[in-house]
C-alpha cells in the first residue's frame, strides 16, 4: 500500500485508475469524490467485490474515505493487499483534502 498525497491522486484519475470510497454508503450518498464507486470496507466480501467493480486485482486501484484522520482507507488497502491485490493506493487526505483543493463532489450534501 502507497499513501499518496492531493497531486499524486490527480494524476491517478486522469490515468483512469479506478477509485473506491470504503466509507458506509450512507456517507457515500451524502457526499463523496465525483465519479468513485462505493464498495464500504466493512463489507464480509470487501476484497471480493473491489475486484469485481474494477475487473479484477492486477491493477492499481485506490481507496479512500473521510479524511486523513480516518482509518477506513488504511484498513481496506491492507485487505486488499491481504487478498493479492498488487497495486493499492490509499488517498489519505480523502474527501475532505479533495474538497479543500477545489475537486468536484457528488452526493445530497456535495
Amino acid at each position: 500500500m502507497q499513501a499518496i498525497d492531493t497531486e499524486e491522486f490527480k494524476r491517478l484519475r486522469e490515468e483512469h485508475v479506478p477509485v473506491i470510497d470504503v466509507l458506509p454508503a450512507k456517507m457515500h450518498d451524502e457526499k463523496h469524490i465525483a465519479g468513485t464507486a462505493n464498495v464500504p470496507v466493512t463489507r464480509d466480501d470487501f476484497a471480493q467485490a473491489v475486484a469485481e467493480q474494477i475487473g479484477g486485482s492486477q491493477g492499481p486501484v485506490v481507496v479512500y474515505c473521510a479524511n486523513a484522520e480516518c482509518d477506513a482507507s488504511p484498513k481496506a488497502a491492507h485487505k486488499l493487499e491481504k487478498a493479492g491485490f498488487e497495486q493499492v493506493y490509499d488517498y489519505d487526505g480523502g474527501t475532505a483534502a479533495w474538497e479543500a483543493a477545489g475537486g468536484e463532489l457528488a452526493g445530497a450534501q456535495a
